[in-house]
């Protein structure tokens, strides 16, 4: 399986490569790239030795941060590493675990990285690859993550995009994931100006994702039940039906967007009609009034965990 040269077309092969490294090339990707197809033509012709000398040279530099490296082209040096591994598994039965963890680093620089074409790979390279990735992706899927924390911004515009908006909203944003398709979702809202007790909002739902499977962007449709108090004497008590979406980064954090769809409130103590924005409503009995409104839009960043 191995392969060797002798020795002055070794010196020969790498005469290149040295006067290449005395050079400071001003496009340090450029310098990455090169490297790389270097180590991959040393592999690609069975020079296994020299091309884990050269690797492991090249990922020392990257590691110290001697020199720099696109993230994407260091994931590539780590998988190739791992396939010369593999090649030398003969060797010892701590091959293996080797392989699994630069497979992980190769991961932990490109979470979208693929290893290459899956008939030119080894079939344990390629399964501990494809096992090593799930378990990976999964530290950033909403589905493995309980506890959501996070703030929020809520633009209230009731009832269309054309009318009434308000100011935004700031908050706070926590979510607890039931099971791999439902999620218990709480905000807290408070106005931008003093008193606080001017627009408190309040709001409590279940999201269902029907998606089992949760990579990059999550889509829900949710169900809220939202409680406001306006100046101490308005009560709002709505029912709210809505879409949204999520996506979360490496190390946990998240971003997100809610949209309404439809929302009913129920005011209760608003003793003046004339307070109301000019939507559809209808007068239940004195300072009460049934309304409909929707496209209100909330956004919010979160750390999961």
């Amino acid at each position: 399986m191995r392969q060797s040269i002798p020795a002055f077309l070794f010196l020969l092969l790498l005469l290149p490569i040295s006067v290449y490294s005395q050079v400071t090339p001003k496009n340090k990707t450029e310098e990455a790239r090169i490297k790389l197809e270097i180590a991959l033509n040393l592999y690609s012709s069975g020079q296994y030795e020299e091309c884990r000398k050269f690797l492991d040279s090249y990922i020392r530099d990257g590691e110290s941060k001697a020199a720099y490296f696109p993230s994407k082209i260091m994931a590539r040096i780590y998988s190739l590493k791992a396939l010369i591994s593999y090649a030398y598994r003969d060797e010892g039965e701590d091959y293996k675990e080797e392989i699994r963890k630069l497979l992980l680093k190769s991961l932990e620089q490109d979470p979208y990285h693929e290893i290459g074409d899956p008939a030119e790979i080894p079939p344990f390279v390629l399964i501990t690859f494809s096992k090593v990735k799930d378990e990976y992706l999964s530290r950033f899927s909403r589905v493995s993550r309980r506890i959501s924390l996070g703030i929020l911004g809520a633009l209230v515009i009731d009832p269309t995009i054309l009318n009434n908006p308000s100011l935004l909203q700031p908050g706070f944003f926590f979510s607890y994931n039931l099971s791999e398709t439902w999620s218990l979702g709480f905000d807290l809202r408070f106005p931008l100006t003093l008193p606080i007790w001017e627009s408190i909002r309040g709001q409590v739902g279940l999201i269902w994702y029907p998606s089992l499977r949760v990579d990059k962007i999550s889509t829900a449709v949710s169900t809220y039940y939202v409680f406001a108090l306006d100046n101490l004497s308005t009560y709002t008590h709505s029912l709210s039906l809505g879409g949204q979406a999520e996506i979360i980064y490496r190390s946990g954090f998240g971003f997100g967007a809610r949209s309404e769809l439809l929302r009913v409130d129920l005011i209760l103590g608003l003793s003046d009609a004339g307070d109301l924005p000019d939507y559809k409503s209808i007068s239940l009995f004195k300072e009460s009034f049934l309304r409909i409104a929707f496209a209100n839009t909330t956004i919010y960043f979160f750390y999961t965990f």
